[in-house]
């Protein structure tokens, strides 16, 4: 796979991947390289949806687990922030998204519980 590749070609040193689809979880379960933390916005046979619709375009132009992650950024991500992969996880509440989202961890050495979000997202404040 790509991941084991560039892992063993010293690539990376830690990856966070996120998808936002239908059935997200089950992207990042087929990865075995380590160092990797996944985020789904679905479970198995769960669909991801849409939050609204532009209506000039006539298309949704953004998902509900996107949506509420941008918010929650814009509140809490700063330069100074303090907030961890966990706490992104438990802002989001099944009912407002119409699916679960589920965090992958098995892959990492690093504790999600204790890994700062800004590791992996800039925030300029």
């Amino acid at each position: 796979d790509a991941f084991q590749q560039m892992y063993s070609q010293g690539r990376y040193h830690r990856v966070l991947w996120i998808s936002d689809t239908c059935q997200a979880a089950t992207l990042h379960n087929r990865f075995y390289s380590p160092e990797i933390i996944g985020i789904g916005s679905s479970g198995l046979k769960e669909n991801s949806y849409s939050h609204h619709l532009d209506r000039q375009l006539g298309t949704a132009v953004i998902d509900r687990f996107t949506y509420y992650s941008l918010e929650y950024f814009e509140k809490v991500l700063n330069p100074g922030s303090k907030v961890t992969l966990d706490d992104f996880m438990k802002q989001f509440r099944p009912h407002d998204l119409h699916s679960h989202p589920e965090m992958r961890t098995d892959l990492a050495s690093f504790k999600s519980s204790e890994t700062k979000l800004t590791e992996f997202l800039a925030s300029i404040g």
